[in-house]
């Protein structure tokens, strides 16, 4: 128990110490790379502390960022998704980043019953179900989302990045968590087993980068 007070202690320093840096020095979509995307990803770990502290400057600081991502030089991912409904031409349609994102904002909806950027993400899942998916369960070139239906599979382009393969895990656990569909279990089920699977060398240390469908595997001591 003591490990767990610590570990929450310590995240509620980093916390605190995002509330003071933004957006009283600057804005947070400055602060990381994709157009801000890469720094709003920090949106589902500040709703957790909310939910284990009940404190709540957390819940106000998640509702800065989730405001910010509309900001003039901001992602835009909510307004894109409600309207064009397009996850390849959101933001810079960096992939993993962009996955992050949706995540926190389904645990910002859990939190406060927000079914505006709820329905923002659901259109952002079915766009890539509908047009980006490969059907080993893994999206994504180069680490950007792809055109619509251009799912090319050999080496050469870079396609399923590992993390984004698990980000898109993740977000369906979320959706999963908050609807109990079971079309999200079946993405789990089949990301889990064909796609991530694949990425990992068989001894268990090494992963790929990319995950080619077609060509060599090119495992990555780095990766862990």
């Amino acid at each position: 128990m003591l490990a767990l007070a610590t570990a929450l202690q310590a995240a509620r320093r980093i916390g605190d110490l995002l509330i003071g840096t933004f957006p009283a020095q600057r804005s947070i979509n400055a602060a990381g790379t994709h157009q801000g995307m890469a720094a709003t990803s920090v949106l589902e770990p500040v709703v957790l502390l909310f939910q284990l502290t009940g404190d709540e400057r957390y819940l106000a600081f998640a509702r800065y960022i989730v405001g910010a991502d509309a900001e003039a030089g901001g992602p835009g991912i909510v307004r894109a998704l409600l309207t064009h409904q397009d996850v390849s031409r959101t933001a810079n349609a960096k992939a993993y980043e962009m996955l992050s994102n949706l995540v926190g904002l389904c645990a910002y909806a859990r939190a406060t019953g927000d079914q505006v950027v709820l329905a923002a993400v659901r259109n952002g899942w079915e766009d890539v179900v509908a047009r980006r998916l490969y059907l080993t369960g893994t999206t994504s070139m180069w680490e950007h989302f792809n055109p619509d239906h251009e799912l090319l599979n050999a080496n050469d382009n870079n396609l399923g990045e590992t993390c984004v393969t698990v980000t898109w895990i993740q977000l369906n656990l979320e959706l999963l968590r908050l609807t109990g569909e079971p079309a999200y279990a079946s993405q789990i089920e089949r990301s889990l087993y064909n796609h991530l699977a694949a990425a990992q060398h068989p001894a268990g240390a090494d992963w790929c980068y990319f995950t080619a469908l077609e060509g060599v595997k090119r495992y990555d001591k780095h990766i862990t």
